[in-house]
């Protein structure tokens, strides 16, 4: 099948970064909250996501994609809308 966008739009698309701006939560979670970063630029070392995201996040809205970063306590209730939506 063939995606009807870029590998690099589907990364985005399909990946939502969360408490990018906290930096307890990216002690704590070692830059795992930085997703899109992760996924376009995986051989990147996490310790530069914080600096990545931000410029990421411009050129992604800039693009006209839906750049997606919720807070860390929005995360749960979305997670239990997804479960739900794929029937688990």
């Amino acid at each position: 099948h063939t995606l009807p966008f870029s590998w690099s739009e589907h990364q985005v698309l399909t990946t939502l970064d969360y408490s990018t701006q906290n930096k307890w939560v990216n002690f704590w979670m070692g830059g795992f909250n930085h997703h899109v970063a992760h996924h376009l630029f995986p051989s990147i070392c996490h310790c530069h996501y914080p600096a990545l995201t931000p410029i990421l996040s411009q050129i992604i809205t800039n693009a006209g994609v839906n750049y997606q970063c919720v807070y860390y306590y929005e995360l749960f209730p979305l997670h239990l809308q997804y479960l739900r939506k794929m029937g688990c």
